[in-house]
């Protein structure tokens, strides 16, 4: 359920007295924001590049990269472009990225997190207390274990678990698989020995 009302009515139908202060879902749309983040750094980029105040509609910036295109005809300008990309490198870039943006949008994207602060710290202790098992149970989707069918959310045994704060969170690497994760830190010590030993 991606619906955070979905997930406040469960928790406080579920549990009476307990109030949600906040609902958040997040969703696997990594793909999407990575797209969005590249974009942003392409406009700003070309921001960069451009006059203060230019216009950063579509059809002025063709304009613009087809001007800078028929200037850097140049050698030594194509090198450098392979350094630092230029207008017309840009723009190709932002709409490689805007046409793959629009098509991520119109999918639908799987709720695979979410966040939940209740009003009382009390109320968080119930829910943690009263839906915490194990693993074992969640995967079998034993629902014994719970001792009443209301905690089942949409008939499905939880995983719930006590989050960090929310600025601990790398929302970025949230839906990173267990094969990514390893790959980032196998990297990254590499990396590390390899640094060690050149000093």
């Amino acid at each position: 359920a991606n619906d955070p009302d979905d997930w406040r009515r469960y928790f406080e139908n579920s549990f009476p007295g307990v109030k949600c202060a906040a609902v958040t879902c997040a969703v696997n749309n990594d793909l999407l924001v990575r797209a969005l983040v590249a974009r942003r750094e392409v406009l700003r980029m070309m921001e960069l590049q451009l006059d203060s105040g230019t216009p950063m509609d579509i059809d002025h910036l063709a304009l613009l990269a087809a001007k800078a295109a028929r200037k850097n005809r140049g050698v030594l300008k194509r090198m450098l472009a392979v350094f630092v990309p230029q207008l017309p490198d840009l723009l190709s870039r932002l709409v490689a990225l805007n046409t793959s943006i629009k098509g991520l949008a119109q999918l639908g994207y799987p709720c695979t997190n979410v966040f939940v602060t209740f009003e009382k710290e009390s109320d968080q202790r119930e829910v943690l207390d009263r839906l915490a098992v194990g693993q074992f149970h969640i995967r079998r989707n034993n629902a014994r274990i719970l001792g009443d069918e209301k905690y089942l959310f949409q008939g499905k045994v939880l995983e719930v678990l006590e989050s960090v704060e929310p600025n601990s969170v790398r929302w970025q690497d949230l839906n990173a698989t267990v094969a990514e994760r390893t790959d980032q830190m196998l990297l990254t010590s590499i990396l590390t020995f390899g640094s060690i030993l050149a000093v």
